[in-house]
This record gives C-alpha cells, structure tokens and sequence, in this order.
C-alpha cells in the first residue's frame, strides 16, 4: 500500500535507507524531508506486516523535480514495489504541473537504471565521482513531458 510519509515513519525509513545506500540520508533529513511543502515524500507498507518496504522523494520547485531517493528494503524487491513509487511520484508531479523530472543514480546499479528508462528517463550526462564509499560515477537521467 502507498501512502504520504508521516514523521512515525521516519525510523523504519531510516533503516531501509542504511539497508540500501552507502551514504544514507539521517533520520533529520527524512524529517525535514516530511515537513517540506516542497517535498512528497511516499513509503510502501505491507499490508499484512505494517512494515515499512520502501520509500521515494520527490523535491519539487516550479516546473521541475529532483527524485532524490527510492530504495526497497532486500526483501521486498523485484515484486514491482520501486516501479509503483516512481509511478506515484511522477504522476503526483505531473498535478503540480511538473514537466522535468530529474535524479541521479550510480553508474553500476543496472537494476535501476532499467526501472528509470522503462519509465521514459533518458541519461543526459555523467557527475565524476559523485559518490562515495566507494567512489563512483552518478548517471544524470530526466524525464521531460
């Protein structure tokens, strides 16, 4: 089930985000991220467990959007849950009149990679270095309407 983010959510986020990233965000930057108007921030619960899965976050300033995070906790992923946020995430942009949509994602996450050019992305450039621990390429991908 997707739903909005709330601040109860933040520590179970947190966890799938040190679960999925090397340099995770902090549990005050997921709070910040809630309380922005700026921000839709969304998580994946399980409906039987009441886990948390997943999450996405959109930052949005006029006309256009960064996704700036969506991570699947390891044993929820490959059953589409990522695609249905991202989905989510671009249609909720598209009501608020957001026509780019950009995000960047390491050079050797193939998987996605593929899910963001399934969803009409298209890599427009490469950030040297971008990440760290370890050190890595960030692939710069938008979706333009």
């Amino acid at each position: 089930m997707i739903r909005q983010m709330t601040e109860k959510d933040i520590r179970e986020v947190h966890n799938v985000a040190l679960m999925s990233f090397t340099d995770p965000w902090s549990e005050n930057l997921f709070r910040q991220s809630v309380a922005s108007e700026n921000d839709y921030a969304l998580v994946w619960e399980d409906e039987d467990t009441k886990k948390i899965a997943g999450f996405a976050i959109l930052t949005m300033s006029i006309g256009t959007a960064d996704i700036t995070d969506i991570a699947v906790a390891k044993k929820y992923r490959r059953q589409g849950i990522a695609d249905k946020l991202l989905k989510e995430l671009l249609a909720h942009g598209s009501k608020k009149s957001i026509t780019k949509f950009a995000l960047e994602v390491r050079s050797s996450n193939e998987a996605a990679i593929r899910l963001y050019q399934k969803n009409g992305f298209v890599l427009e450039g490469i950030r040297k270095n971008y990440y760290r621990n370890p050190v890595e390429d960030a692939c710069i991908m938008w979706k333009r309407y």
